[in-house]
């Protein structure tokens, strides 16, 4: 395990940084130690799969968010496009074919090989099917990242909260002891 009394930055330690994560620590705890230790990232399988949703229950609200609305905008992106210009071109060449639009086409049949074939042979059609394509690629982009560098970013989101709870407590203690100062008198003061 990794001692609660071993520094993780300059003023942080792991039991610090343990309080901020609470669930998960034994896991976290190694993984930042690591990290520390090699000066490399950990890759973050969770991070991966589900990146706007894992940093905001890592408590990390702003670039979670904003992560969660890229993916949600390229998702939707890529549903629109499918719905309305992917699906439409296949359709389309099925009907250029002759085939029949109602019939079922699995991804074995000869039809089916009928249509990419003419797909590919008309450029524009082809284009128009695979445009929902490029929306994964950013999405890609996006979990790619999130899983390289979100163990690292965690890392530094524990230890700035740590350092803002500590600098609040001393404010706090400071304003006290100005007052006790002020009124020469502790006597009922609460530190």
């Amino acid at each position: 395990g990794v001692s609660p009394a071993e520094e993780l930055a300059q003023g942080v330690t792991f039991g610090d940084a343990s309080k901020v994560v609470k669930q998960n620590t034994a896991y976290y705890m190694t993984v930042f130690r690591y990290m520390k230790q090699t000066r490399r990232n950990k890759f973050s399988v969770c991070a991966f799969f589900f990146s706007g949703p894992w940093m905001l229950y890592r408590k990390m609200y702003k670039a979670g968010a904003v992560v969660t609305l890229l993916v949600f905008g390229l998702y939707l992106t890529f549903q629109c496009l499918l719905a309305f210009v992917s699906v439409p071109a296949f359709l389309q060449a099925v009907e250029a074919l002759g085939l029949d639009q109602t019939a079922s086409l699995s991804y074995s049949s000869p039809e089916f090989a009928l249509v990419v074939q003419y797909m590919v042979q008309n450029t524009a059609l082809y284009i128009q099917a695979v445009c929902p394509l490029f929306c994964l690629v950013p999405l890609l982009v996006v979990m790619i990242v999130a899983g390289v560098k979100g163990n690292k970013w965690y890392m530094e989101h524990c230890v700035r909260t740590v350092r803002m709870v500590k600098a609040s407590r001393l404010l706090w203690l400071s304003e006290r002891l100005c007052e006790i100062f002020r009124t020469g008198n502790g006597a009922g003061m609460r530190l």
